[in-house]
């Protein structure tokens, strides 16, 4: 019989709170089935100003975008470290969805886990939902690490 959960992906925001509850719960899988461990978040692709004359302004922009996701990815590598230390952990760019689709079918993951703060039909609407889109459109099973879990197993 071949292991259930070869490669899991953990979709991790660094901004949010429920971070470390996905991170954990993915490690603690992952370690349970000898699986490999990814660590992604998806860092939103910069827009084209689009002026000719603005092209110093433009490039000024994306070394900041640039830093800033340098910055996020360090902090996610430190955040990782603590529940896992083979880990394979990136930042690329792109709408979190459709950058985390690719990725998941990319590396033929097996799992992903990811959080949900449970919102509302209301807020699901003016704030979209990566953990409602993954639900419908991940290639794998899907793990979903509550607030309230997160917050009982902490």
């Amino acid at each position: 019989m071949t292991n259930a959960f070869e490669t899991i992906v953990a979709a991790v925001d660094v901004d949010d709170e429920l971070g470390h509850a996905v991170l954990k719960t993915a490690a603690d899988m992952a370690g349970r089935y000898g699986a490999k461990l990814h660590v992604v978040d998806a860092w939103p692709k910069l827009k084209d100003i689009g002026f000719p004359y603005a092209r110093r302004a433009e490039i000024a922009e994306i070394e900041k975008h640039e830093a800033e996701r340098q910055q996020r990815l360090r902090t996610l590598e430190e955040r990782t470290a603590r529940y896992s230390t083979n880990a394979i952990v990136m930042a690329p760019i792109g709408d979190k969805t459709d950058t985390l689709e690719t990725y998941l079918e990319n590396e033929k993951a097996d799992l992903l886990v990811i959080g949900s703060h449970q919102k509302g039909p209301l807020e699901k609407l003016f704030s979209g939902s990566v953990s409602a889109e993954m639900l419908r459109h991940a290639p794998c099973a899907v793990l979903v690490v509550t607030k309230s879990f997160a917050e009982k197993d902490s």
